[in-house]
């Protein structure tokens, strides 16, 4: 759009099947259809902020009645760059997903892995050169997914090139 603001729209059609033997519970003809949109916007070169708003809906065609599932999600997002050092970044989601029908079970391609509800998701990770052989890296994710307990899981690691 300008010099700093940039956009992404995108429209997708995926058909994803698996025909296993008949009894199988791996079967599966899905179809979906998204929407994706992605707003960016950096000020200088070192920051960049950008906010993503994805629509989605899904059938799966294989059981005699179809299940469906509608998915929406929004994510916002902070990147703050060191120059030739490494980066900071930040992010923070929102899915909800609804399934059409009370079916107990549903293959795990239906909903991209994602459990029915809402669902936050938050992320920080940190990048950073120490020297020209010394990288050290910090990653953090928490999550509360449809309305279970939050989970928080950190990982710190450096790594020496020799």
């Amino acid at each position: 759009m300008t010099k700093d603001l940039t956009t992404l729209f995108e429209y997708q059609n995926k058909t994803d099947r698996n025909e296993a033997p008949m009894n199988s519970v791996r079967n599966r003809n899905i179809d979906s259809e998204g929407l994706i949109t992605d707003f960016s916007y950096r000020p200088v070169q070192e920051i960049e902020s950008g906010f993503q708003v994805n629509f989605i809906r899904a059938t799966d065609y294989y059981p005699f009645v179809p299940s469906q599932a509608d998915i929406n999600q929004q994510i916002l997002r902070f990147t703050y760059s060191f120059t030739f050092q490494g980066r900071v970044r930040l992010e923070a989601e929102r899915d909800e997903v609804r399934l059409g029908s009370s079916t107990a079970s549903y293959p795990y391609e239906l909903t991209n892995g994602r459990v029915p509800g809402k669902s936050y998701l938050w992320r920080a990770f940190f990048d950073y050169s120490i020297s020209k052989n010394l990288q050290a890296t910090l990653n953090y994710d928490g999550r509360a997914e449809g309305g279970r307990k939050v989970i928080n899981t950190g990982r710190a690691e450096i790594k020496a090139f020799f």
